[in-house]
């Protein structure tokens, strides 16, 4: 019944559905250092953000647990790389990559509602470029607007497919989904759109106005600063907490806020020239926003993990700006490997004093207790 926490899961195959959130937890840091390349980062910028993600408290907490995050977050920066990719490749190759960007926007939007966003990016990123070759060619760029008709196909294919799995694997209603009952009609195939309909109707009200509430809920004003984690589970003398690694959050979020004070300054002083560099920040920019915006419209109890997907891209855009500002490459090549060096060494560090809490391994209260920072953390 899994009433309470830290209860035994008996004859459930635990281990299997942990697997794919923990592998694409493993990949999740590599697809990150893969789209800052994409975004135009430099190699050691790209390692220091995927860096950040891999040794992230809270990203491996939420990837490790019986949870699809990991696959959200995954298929999200997946399909904005893959996107990227097909926009600089002229060879035929590029319709590979087309449907790669369309068949995991489309497996975001299948893990959860907010995986549209990737979808809607996607679709923007395309948008802009070919307004761009249409500016500078002075016609529509056909191939252009075939690769964004096999996005949007690939990406209908990948989600209904996930659906036509689930009638099969569930045809009957059950006890697990008494908020609806359907008469599913003999072949599930034939049923499928009318039923996929309706219950993605049900889906989103019962979700929306949920009205229960969470002692673990927080508002999304206060994720940046991370005020409230979630406590997931205990036992032992042990615990594991949704926390992320303080240096990740508190230092994208303080340097995230620096960013667009600056930027309202520099853009206001220089004009449209001021975004003009090789980085796309704008596409980070935008990702934030996209993902983080939405959410604050949802009146139902929401937690710190929902700012994940808006973390990764806070993380992007810091690593991105920096090496935009330029005040790195000023400094003599070895001081900047050392201080690169030293930021790495500093997160991994914190990462080490929070793992008891991130891999539930058993502290003493007193120990515990110098692990709260926060009176809210508890």
């Amino acid at each position: 019944s899994f009433e309470n926490i830290g209860q035994d899961y008996g004859s459930v195959p635990v281990w299997w559905m942990r697997f794919i959130p923990a592998l694409t937890g493993s990949v999740l840091a590599v697809v990150v250092f893969w789209l800052l390349l994409e975004l135009g980062a430099r190699s050691s910028y790209a390692f220091f953000g995927g860096w950040l993600v891999a040794f992230d408290n809270a990203m491996v907490v939420q990837t490790r647990i019986i949870a699809l995050d990991g696959l959200l977050l995954l298929s999200t920066f997946g399909s904005l790389a893959a996107v990227l990719v097909a926009l600089r490749t002229r060879s035929s190759r590029r319709w590979g990559w087309w449907f790669l960007a369309g068949s995991m926007a489309g497996m975001a939007a299948g893990v959860k509602f907010t995986g549209l966003a990737a979808l809607g990016l996607v679709g923007v990123v395309v948008l802009v470029e070919l307004f761009k070759r249409l500016r500078r060619e002075k016609k529509i760029d056909l191939p252009l607007v075939y690769g964004g008709v096999v996005v949007i196909l690939s990406a209908v294919f990948v989600y209904a497919a996930g659906w036509a799995v689930h009638y099969s694997v569930l045809p009957s209603p059950g006890s697990g989904d008494a908020f609806y009952k359907a008469n599913w009609k003999g072949n599930p195939v034939t049923t499928f759109v009318r039923e996929t309909v309706a219950l993605h109707k049900v889906m989103l009200g019962a979700n929306y106005n949920l009205e229960a509430t969470h002692p673990y809920a927080s508002s999304w004003q206060t994720w940046p600063i991370m005020k409230r984690p979630v406590f997931y589970w205990q036992g032992d003398g042990a615990r594991i907490y949704f926390l992320g690694n303080p240096i990740v959050w508190w230092g994208s979020s303080l340097a995230l806020a620096f960013i667009v004070a600056g930027s309202v300054i520099v853009f206001g002083q220089r004009g449209s020239s001021a975004m003009s560099n090789k980085e796309m920040l704008w596409i980070p920019l935008l990702g934030f926003v996209v993902s983080l915006v939405p959410l604050a419209r949802v009146p139902r109890a929401l937690f710190l993990y929902h700012y994940l997907t808006p973390l990764v891209f806070a993380i992007m855009i810091c690593v991105l700006w920096i090496q935009r500002s330029g005040w790195l490459d000023r400094l003599p090549k070895m001081q900047r490997r050392w201080l690169l060096i030293t930021a790495l060494f500093i997160v991994a560090v914190f990462f080490i004093v929070f793992s008891p809490i991130t891999y539930g391994i058993p502290l003493g209260d007193e120990l515990l207790d110098s692990l709260v920072w926060l009176k809210t953390w508890r």
